[in-house]
C-alpha cells in the first residue's frame, strides 16, 4: 500500500505541477518525530488554485479536466493513507507556487 501512495504522490507532482519549458524539482523527505513518520512530497511547480485546495482530496477534483486528468489520484492517496495506513494527510500550496503533500504515519506501520 505504501508503495502505491509514493507512486501516486510523485505522479501527481509530475502531471499537475510541471510548467512547460521549465524543470520541475520534486523533493521527497522524511522526518521521524517521536513515534510518527512525516513524509513530504514537495514541488516547485505551478501550485494549486486556492479554490481547489479545500476539496483537493475529493474524487473527480482536477485542474487538468480537459488534459486527461480524472481527479482520482489524490483521492486514492487520501483513502490509502487514512483507511489502510490509519494516517493523516494534508496539502499546502503557498501563494508563490509549488505544493507540499504531508503524510503522517505511526511508527507501528513500519514495525519499529
Amino acid at each position: 500500500v505504501f508503495s502505491q501512495v509514493v507512486g501516486y504522490s510523485i505522479n501527481n507532482c509530475i502531471k499537475h505541477a510541471k510548467i512547460d519549458g521549465q524543470k520541475l524539482n520534486i523533493v521527497v523527505s522524511t522526518v521521524l518525530i517521536n513515534d510518527y513518520i512525516h513524509f513530504y512530497f514537495k514541488d516547485d511547480g505551478a501550485g494549486i488554485d486556492k479554490e481547489l485546495l479545500p476539496a483537493i482530496f475529493e474524487p473527480f477534483v482536477t485542474s487538468k479536466r480537459f488534459s486527461g486528468g480524472t481527479g482520482l489520484g489524490l483521492s486514492i492517496v487520501y483513502n490509502l493513507v487514512t483507511q489502510k495506513l490509519k494516517g493523516e494527510i494534508k496539502m499546502q500550496s503557498p501563494a508563490h507556487g509549488g505544493a507540499c503533500l504531508h503524510i503522517i504515519l505511526t511508527g507501528t506501520e513500519f514495525n519499529f
